[in-house]
């Protein structure tokens, strides 16, 4: 392994480090080994996937071939169970969180400061009654923490 991959790779273990550098350079890693899949994925963490993004556009997101370790990767990082509450009935239900790491990470900034512990979200605001996800306060730091993790992982396998 390259000293500067070590050095990306210690970066991804701290906490509260996963910036546009970071990405930029894990991207560059990614594209210096040929490794389309994964320098996509990067890149659409950098920007966000999009709010109409369903789990099922993954592997066209990423080009279409040789990614289910890539789709894996994401999944794990950034879909949560959330309890979903419509009209007062709840049950767990999971979310895929598509903001860009910066979006998350401002997200994260904003109820890092206290309040509730439960943070609501409104899935369907039209809707009536009203269709809301409940999460932890501490799901956006959870997701970032989570992407750092997944891809360090593939970093430090070396794998393609």
């Amino acid at each position: 392994m390259q000293p500067s991959e070590t050095e990306l790779l210690q970066r991804l273990v701290v906490p509260g480090e996963l910036d546009d550098d970071l990405l930029a350079r894990a991207q560059g890693v990614f594209e210096a080994r040929g490794d389309e899949p994964r320098r996509r994925w990067v890149e659409l963490e950098r920007q966000g996937y999009g709010a109409d993004t369903e789990v099922g556009d993954l592997r066209a997101l990423l080009g279409g071939t040789n990614t289910q370790g890539v789709v894996e990767a994401i999944l794990r990082s950034r879909v949560r169970h959330g309890r979903l509450v419509i009209g007062g009935a709840v049950r767990l239900w999971p979310h895929f969180f598509v903001e860009s790491v910066d979006e998350l990470r401002a997200l994260a900034a904003r109820v890092a400061g206290g309040g509730s512990e439960e943070l609501l979200l409104d899935i369907a605001s039209a809707v009536k009654p009203q269709v809301q996800l409940s999460f932890p306060r501490h799901v956006f730091a959870q997701v970032l923490q989570a992407i750092a993790v997944e891809l360090g992982d593939a970093i430090r396998r070396n794998e393609r």
